[in-house]
């Protein structure tokens, strides 16, 4: 059987501190908070569109068009 080293935690702190933080959510299902997890929706949308158009404009490259991100730079 190995045994842990006897090493005092650099950082004490009470688990209490974290579950009762005097902050209710006013929306939650089943006791668990909604933000967290629509917040999560915006950033995967944004990184989905970024990625979508450096895929766009990197094929249109290699295919010898020229990719127009304008209304403006239309013809």
């Amino acid at each position: 059987m190995t045994q842990t080293p006897n090493i005092p935690p650099l950082i004490e702190s009470d688990d209490a501190e974290y579950r009762d933080s005097g902050i209710t959510s006013t929306v939650a299902i089943a006791g668990h908070p909604l933000h967290p997890l629509l917040v999560t929706f915006p950033i995967a949308f944004l990184t989905g569109v970024l990625r979508l158009i450096s895929v766009i404009g990197s094929r249109m490259i290699c295919s010898g068009l020229e990719p127009q991100y304008g209304y403006w730079e239309q013809e």
